[in-house]
């Protein structure tokens, strides 16, 4: 294949069956995502999607959003299996710098299945970096009289208000820096004060209290599924890990999930927590969140 002849572009409407033919084969074992949020990228201004055409056909696609001013999310990399180890990704590069330089965005972020073994060196030789390890957990939702009924001093969680910022925000810090908080579409960007007051103001933020605030949840979502609770951030004292945990399977029952679900960080005392309060680990493993900063 002649690497000059390839041409790279904005996508179109009428990309979508040629990109969605070949990821049809992007794992065998696994299915793509593409086909369920292809028509949600290609209506959403905050993003972009690039495709390789070659020889009047879509053969590569990649995605690029800006999150906030200074973070941007890269994701959706597929090249069609008949071109792959042929160079098409290096040629997407130039487009990508682009998009991001072009928005001022200094820190870009994406997330790889563990499954997926081709794409470590591909971001690691562009200059991305491992900054955590996640696995999704799920619990069926459960009235609040069935929660934990060993746990005497479970509580359900308390909707927090804007005059519950300061309080929840020194849970958050904990003496660290911001840690990262997933938002629509399972991104990961940094949480700021800013957000917190924007979803405490939005109902998006439930506290676990036991004199003072043991812990918090943050509620986000997922573009193409609104059918579980969906974990944005959780933060919480030890002894508030569990009760929190068990809080969140009522919050789910009243606000008429089926269950809740997200990724979580991979660390001893939360993946123990999440036992104790009665969460499974989903099969498809970890999760692996890389950065760069420019």
């Amino acid at each position: 294949m002649e690497l000059n002849n390839l041409i790279v572009r904005a996508a179109q409407p009428e990309d979508k069956t040629a990109v969605l033919d070949f990821c049809q084969h992007t794992w065998a074992d696994t299915e793509d995502y593409i086909a369920e949020v292809w028509d949600v990228w290609m209506g959403d201004p905050s993003g972009q999607i690039l495709v390789a055409e070659f020889e009047g056909r879509a053969i590569a696609m990649t995605r690029m959003v800006q999150l906030s001013d200074q973070e941007g999310w890269w994701e959706g990399l597929r090249v069609d299996p008949q071109y792959r180890g042929r160079g098409v990704v290096r040629c997407l590069d130039p487009a990508i710098a682009h998009y991001f330089q072009s928005r001022n965005i200094s820190t870009i972020r994406c997330c790889v299945g563990a499954w997926n073994h081709a794409m470590p060196p591909i971001i690691k030789r562009r200059g991305y970096e491992l900054v955590g390890r996640y696995l999704i957990h799920s619990a069926e939702a459960i009235s609040v009289e069935t929660v934990n009924l060993k746990a005497t001093s479970t509580k359900p969680l308390k909707q927090l208000t804007v005059d519950d910022c300061e309080q929840a925000w020194q849970l958050i810090q904990q003496g660290k820096e911001s840690p990262l908080f997933i938002c629509r579409g399972a991104k990961w960007q940094t949480l700021t004060r800013k957000q917190l007051q924007e979803r405490l103001q939005g109902g998006k933020v439930w506290g676990y209290w036991h004199h003072p605030l043991q812990g918090l949840l943050i509620q986000s979502h997922l573009e193409n599924e609104d059918s579980v609770l969906w974990v944005g951030h959780i933060e919480g004292n030890p002894d508030g890990l569990v009760g929190l945990l068990e809080g969140m399977k009522s919050l789910a029952f009243h606000l008429k999930y089926p269950k809740v679900s997200g990724f979580f960080l991979k660390t001893a005392p939360l993946l123990s927590a999440l036992e104790q309060a009665g969460y499974s680990a989903s099969p498809t493993g970890e999760f692996w969140v890389y950065e760069k900063r420019t």
